[in-house]
């Protein structure tokens, strides 16, 4: 199956719209966006799910399906018999990639002004700290964390301890025995987006849309 991903601009609709839409989710997802106190985050995540439901829906399956949510071992959702997702929030923006079986990571990122480069870079590898001082341009430090995030995602770390762990600026990334495969998508002005997957599944098509009506 292809890997579809959708971009969605979460300010279609004002926050308590989404609030308000908490009962259409499971249980176990609102406990999970409760635990956010800001309004505005909460409508993030629960625009997030909400899209994630569109996605089933437009693979032919009840989006009674989404009572299947559940969390692996390194806290990465997942769903019992559907296809591999990944979310990512930034800004206005939700994005949510689905398809095939095999892991999928997928970062956004809001290039917003930042206050202190230096220091930011040394998160990241001595080879990325490089890379992104030769530059000497701050869209070269995200366009370093989206691919860096969207590998983790995909792995299934977080990014706490994980940053300086190997190098992503090869299009294919060798770690712990497993090869993967990180490339730019389009993305909205003032952001830059990524995808990862399984080294082995490049040959699998991508298509990019961006939901452009309310959820």
């Amino acid at each position: 199956m292809n890997i579809t991903i959708w971009l969605y601009d979460h300010t279609l609709l004002d926050s308590q719209a989404y609030i308000k839409r908490m009962t259409e989710l499971p249980h176990s997802i609102r406990n999970e966006v409760g635990r956010y106190r800001s309004p505005s985050d909460k409508a993030e995540r629960i625009a997030g799910k909400l899209l994630l439901q569109k996605a089933i829906l437009a693979t032919g399956r009840s989006p009674d399906l989404l009572n299947a949510w559940q969390r692996d071992l390194y806290n990465k959702p997942f769903i019992k018999d559907w296809h591999s997702f990944n979310i990512s929030h930034s800004h206005r923006y939700v994005s949510l990639a689905f398809g095939g079986s095999s892991p999928l990571g997928i970062d956004l990122q809001h290039m917003e002004p930042l206050a202190d480069l230096q220091s930011l870079i040394t998160n990241f590898t001595l080879q990325e700290q490089d890379y992104i001082s030769a530059a000497d341009t701050p869209i070269a430090f995200f366009h370093v964390w989206s691919r860096k995030e969207a590998v983790l995602k995909a792995i299934g770390r977080g990014i706490v301890g994980g940053l300086k762990e190997f190098s992503c600026l090869d299009d294919v990334i060798d770690f712990e025995g497993k090869r993967w495969a990180v490339e730019g998508i389009p993305a909205p002005p003032n952001y830059i987006g990524h995808l990862a997957r399984a080294a082995e599944d490049l040959h699998t098509e991508i298509s990019v849309e961006e939901i452009r009506t309310p959820l």
